[in-house]
């Protein structure tokens, strides 16, 4: 389940390159000229339009705050969940309903999403740079065991632990994904896994929920993993964080 992303881990980053000598050993590519980035400056000009796909467990919570504070300070407006909801329709495609209509354009989207190329063109702005975090996906993985309480939801004994979860994954996966424990899940409707390739879930990857799983398709993943890198502006790497804060901080001015 972890090998998928694990793959895009390490090849999927248009703004890093990997060591082959060390794993996960990254080596930010400069060639950056400063005084294009100096505030006094008049060539730079800020960008307003950001549409952050927001990945659970990977620094998520620190950036879409980020992005609602610069937003407020500078009266920007925002894709927000219609009612009461805390996600744009997560885990399924975002529509037209689960967002509060404006008669001007967005300018910042930093809820949980599934990214779609078509809808996001429709709702925010050509220009818009699109971006996401991701994380080691083990680390990622135990993070998300605890948050999304599976020890509790699949009812493992006391002194089991994610290791457990791992060596009988599909009985365990079953068993969180069931109706019957729909009430234990936070958030999560029946049939979807949150272990199972999240982040790539995040990022319009098919994994079996809703649609046919691609993960063991080749050439349906080198295409997907293809069409990201022509969309994203930037993937910021949750282990080199202040280093993706200046990549970014470069790419918005």
């Amino acid at each position: 389940f972890l090998l998928l992303f694990t793959f895009l881990y390490l090849e999927y980053d248009t703004t890093t390159t990997i060591s082959g000598d060390q794993p996960f050993y990254i080596t930010i590519e400069s060639g950056y000229r400063n005084d294009v980035y100096d505030q006094h400056n008049p060539k730079c000009e800020p960008k307003q339009n950001i549409a952050y796909i927001k990945m659970m467990k990977s620094a998520s919570t620190t950036l879409s705050s980020m992005f609602r504070r610069y937003g407020y300070h500078h009266n920007l407006s925002f894709v927000l969940p219609i009612d009461r909801k805390i996600y744009l329709g997560w885990p399924c495609p975002i529509q037209e309903g689960f967002y509060r209509k404006r008669k001007s354009n967005f300018n910042i989207l930093c809820d949980h999403v599934v990214y779609d190329r078509a809808k996001f063109r429709e709702i925010m702005p050509r220009d818009t740079a699109i971006i996401t975090s991701i994380r080691e996906p083990f680390s990622q993985f135990k993070s998300t065991f605890h948050y999304y309480n599976l020890h509790g939801v699949i009812q493992m004994l006391e002194n089991q632990t994610y290791q457990h979860y791992l060596q009988d994954i599909e009985l365990c996966e079953k068993r969180y994904t069931s109706p019957e424990n729909k009430k234990l899940r936070f958030c999560v409707p029946d049939g979807m896994s949150v272990t199972k390739n999240i982040m790539s879930f995040n990022l319009g990857f098919p994994t079996g929920f809703n649609s046919p799983d691609q993960s063991r398709d080749v050439n349906f993943i080198n295409r997907w993993i293809k069409d990201l890198d022509s969309d994203f502006a930037l993937v910021m790497i949750v282990e080199y964080f202040h280093e993706s804060l200046v990549l970014f901080r470069r790419l918005m001015c």
